[in-house]
């Protein structure tokens, strides 16, 4: 199964816009983490405080400017069994298809950019002719006082344990 394209749809999420009960609360828990101020700093320790059935589908990354790329601070455990291989400490370079790595570096991009908690929904089309609809929040994150850097990504867990087509993403076995 291969990724053929993917159009994505990034928006600041607002008070009235509808998005799921799950998400809205990952959004109250961000806003809460703000303390006053513009945005939270991130502490690996937040990831506590996010609903426990959505932590094992989250990840988050950090723009790494001497990299010129994201690096993966987190994968989530349930990424990493559906998906079987794990992220965490990788850059983003490395996602594969390379499709795929683009719309998640512009949605990515655009998050740390605008600052604000965003919803990303991408329509994924596949070889197989099916389409799918991939939803997340995203949540900015200073990485001290004055840098934004640090993204929390938080997956629509239904839409993912529905991701039949994810062994696109397994690396090739060795061959010798």
């Amino acid at each position: 199964m291969q990724i053929l394209s993917a159009s994505k749809n990034c928006e600041v999420i607002t008070p009235e816009m509808q998005i799921s009960t799950a998400f809205r609360s990952c959004v109250a828990i961000w806003h809460d983490l703000c303390n006053g101020a513009d945005m939270p700093v991130w502490q690996i320790d937040n990831l506590l405080l996010f609903p426990a059935p959505l932590v094992p589908y989250a990840n988050v990354t950090r723009w790494e400017p001497a990299l010129n790329d994201h690096r993966f601070l987190f994968w989530g455990s349930g990424r990493t069994d559906m998906m079987k291989f794990d992220y965490t400490s990788k850059p983003l370079s490395e996602l594969k298809p390379e499709l795929y790595a683009d719309l998640v570096r512009s949605e990515l991009a655009e998050v740390l950019k605008v600052g604000k908690p965003m919803i990303s929904s991408a329509q994924v089309r596949l070889s197989d002719g099916t389409e799918t609809q991939v939803d997340k929040v995203r949540l900015p994150f200073l990485d001290d006082k004055e840098n934004v850097s640090t993204i929390l990504s938080i997956d629509d867990v239904r839409q993912f344990l529905q991701r039949y087509y994810l062994s696109w993403a397994r690396p090739e076995p060795a061959t010798q």
